[in-house]
């Protein structure tokens, strides 16, 4: 009897520690792969970067290429080394979605983020590599908008804190760009810059009754650091 018993001790044991192993070994999630951000004049605008809408940060990752992948959770600090908090959990960011918006957020922090992985079994991936931006203060009193006579505008905004560059930006209803330019900052309270300067624009001049869309990116000289105005829409008469 004292035998058996301790042959079905043995038969637990071995079992359960099995049981742990095979667990232990489980297979986790394909890691997730966080963009960074495109070049400042990119005609595809990718990755991490701010939006024209409010003071948030855009987030966009490469969807893990996993059939056992659900979702995936973020998590953000304002120190490299952390702490991090969850922002947002595999319910919010189900597979196959591939972006994030985060905001309203502080202007002049740098806040940083990474990603993870989550499976139906509730297993998370190693976690994406760090990525981090910092939103700065938008271009504002951009001139002209409404209705104009000129078919070759000059574009006039004021920067509420002088920075180092800035891009614009013009495109038609369709979202096709029309013309990309990034200019130095002359450091003056005041910016104007001459459409299609370089001649590089689809079109030498904006024809009467177009409609199209411009707005100015901020470039700062610090890394990963900007911010983008609203577009504004401006009807050729």
């Amino acid at each position: 009897m004292k035998k058996s018993f301790c042959l079905q001790l043995f038969l637990i044991f071995t079992i359960l520690n099995c049981s742990k192993q095979i667990n232990n070994n489980e297979k986790l999630p394909v890691p997730v792969t966080l963009i960074p951000a495109s070049s400042d004049t990119s005609r595809f605008e990718r990755g991490i970067g701010p939006i024209p809408e409010y003071d948030g940060i855009r987030l966009e990752w490469i969807p893990a290429d996993d059939d056992d992948v659900i979702g995936y959770r973020l998590f953000r600090s304002r120190e490299k080394d952390g702490p991090y908090s969850l922002i947002a959990g595999q319910t919010e960011l189900a597979q196959p979605d591939s972006f994030y918006i985060d905001g309203p957020l502080e202007l002049d922090v740098r806040y940083y983020y990474y990603m993870t992985a989550v499976d139906y079994r509730g297993n998370s991936s190693y976690p994406s590599d760090t990525l981090n931006y910092m939103l700065i203060e938008k271009a504002i009193h951009l001139t002209p908008q409404g209705s104009t006579t000129e078919t070759r505008p000059v574009f006039s905004w004021e920067p509420v804190v002088i920075e180092q560059a800035y891009v614009i930006r013009l495109r038609d209803f369709s979202n096709n760009i029309i013309w990309i330019y990034k200019m130095q900052s002359t450091y003056s309270n005041r910016e104007y810059l001459a459409f299609n300067i370089d001649g590089s624009a689809a079109d030498d001049s904006l024809t009467p009754g177009r409609q199209v869309q411009w707005r100015v990116d901020v470039i700062s000289a610090r890394d990963h650091c900007g911010s983008k105005s609203p577009w504004v829409t401006l009807v050729i008469q």
